[in-house]
């Protein structure tokens, strides 16, 4: 799962607000929506998407009607939306091993323990990572270089489930080398810590694989103002992008 910013102008368009924009890493005057991808041997497709609609747009009857916004849509978070997205996807049977992420919405403690109580494996960007005293600290352990950056397994300690483990990942960017980031990460007591790695960088990984294909169809290039109309150039520009990933031209 990722966060995508869109710069944009003016206040009309659905959805624009100024806010932290995680692409350019600024905050400023921008759509802001969440993407869902599948990452296989075979490659990676986009999936599923939602628009997030600030709080500023959801309270404003006229500039919702401006937009088309349907009456039944309420205020949803980030980690809602993105909890969302994963429940239609395991409600659609789709098989999968792990959810990966950056950004906000895998540093939320709820959707992390919803994930937990359905015992799905994950690995997420930590901003402030923390684990508790009972931590095992002498786990820390070089892993190796992936995507541009050295991995370290840092510390680990048992989950409250039997049999599973929380993990705490440093990558050191070999263009930053002092800014390490962190990743948390929850899965069978077996897993190799080099699987880990290779999870917490498939995000990285995902988008450079997704670049040239979302480039060809324009998925966020449009000029579009009403929410349905947002909804219909993604979903459009996302079977674009699958065809063109199923056909290895993606």
């Amino acid at each position: 799962m990722d966060q995508v910013g869109i710069t944009k102008r003016g206040s009309q368009s659905v959805g624009v607000h100024r806010q932290y924009n995680p692409v350019t890493e600024r905050f400023e005057s921008c759509q802001l929506s969440i993407f869902l991808a599948y990452a296989a041997g075979g490659g990676a497709t986009l999936v599923d998407r939602d628009l997030y609609l600030p709080a500023a747009w959801i309270e404003d009857p006229q500039r919702r009607a401006a937009a088309g916004v349907p009456d039944a849509v309420a205020y949803t978070g980030l980690t809602t939306l993105t909890q969302t997205m994963i429940e239609r996807t395991m409600a659609a049977g789709v098989p999968f091993g792990w959810v990966a992420g950056d950004g906000d919405a895998g540093q939320d403690p709820a959707l992390r323990q919803w994930l937990r109580a359905r015992r799905v494996r994950y690995a997420f960007a930590a901003a402030h990572p923390h684990l508790p005293p009972n931590t095992d600290s002498a786990a820390a352990f070089v892993l190796g270089s992936l995507g541009g950056g050295r991995w370290s397994a840092v510390a680990r300690r048992p989950a409250a489930e039997p049999g599973w483990m929380h993990w705490l990942l440093a990558r050191t960017p070999e263009d930053r080398p002092g800014r390490p980031e962190f990743h948390v990460c929850y899965c069978p007591g077996g897993t190799e810590p080099l699987r880990l790695a290779e999870v917490a960088d498939t995000p990285r990984a995902v988008r450079e694989a997704l670049r040239p294909a979302t480039e060809q169809i324009g998925l966020t290039r449009y000029e579009v103002r009403q929410y349905q109309a947002w909804y219909r150039h993604v979903t459009l520009a996302m079977a674009a992008q699958a065809y063109l990933v199923a056909g290895g031209r993606g």
